[in-house]
């Protein structure tokens, strides 16, 4: 993931907004990978906070998906958990549907390397940057407690 913003710098009057109040805005997003780049824009379609994120693009290379959040009960008893009983330990499921770009279907349509590739080079990398703008930019983490928390998750 290169970026993600929002397309208006404010909210307008015609946007619509979730259940739960949160502006149902559109984003822009680029995508890269080596000289290869492809960008969209997306809105998100529900959000049921905190659990669902669902979204589906509007322009661009075509995508649709939906992140899921489900908090994740840890034994507070075992001498090998690090975490302290104020943690929260939340487990992300992303399901994403591309539509690939025809030169893109075209090299891989006679390989089985494509859902490899896609996980390796593109989703991986992309989860773990959005993870890492949510600890650092809405929970307001310092870098040491970022560090701290992918060092308990790096052993399990």
């Amino acid at each position: 993931l290169n970026s993600c913003s929002y397309i208006d710098d404010e909210i307008s009057e015609d946007v619509q907004y979730s259940q739960c109040g949160i502006p149902m805005r559109e984003t822009k997003w680029v995508m890269g990978w080596k000289k290869i780049r492809y960008s969209w824009n997306s809105k998100v379609t529900r959000v049921e906070r905190p659990y669902v994120i669902e979204w589906k693009s509007t322009s661009g290379l075509k995508n649709m998906g939906v992140i899921e959040f489900v908090e994740v009960d840890v034994d507070m008893n075992d001498e090998n958990t690090e975490i302290s009983s104020s943690d929260v330990v939340t487990e992300m499921t992303m399901v994403m549907k591309f539509v690939a770009p025809t030169l893109v279907a075209k090299l891989f349509r006679r390989s089985a390397k494509i859902s490899t590739f896609m996980e390796r080079r593109i989703v991986t990398p992309t989860l773990l940057k959005f993870r890492d703008i949510v600890m650092e930019k809405d929970l307001k983490m310092d870098v040491e407690s970022i560090r701290h928390v992918l060092s308990v998750l790096d052993k399990e």
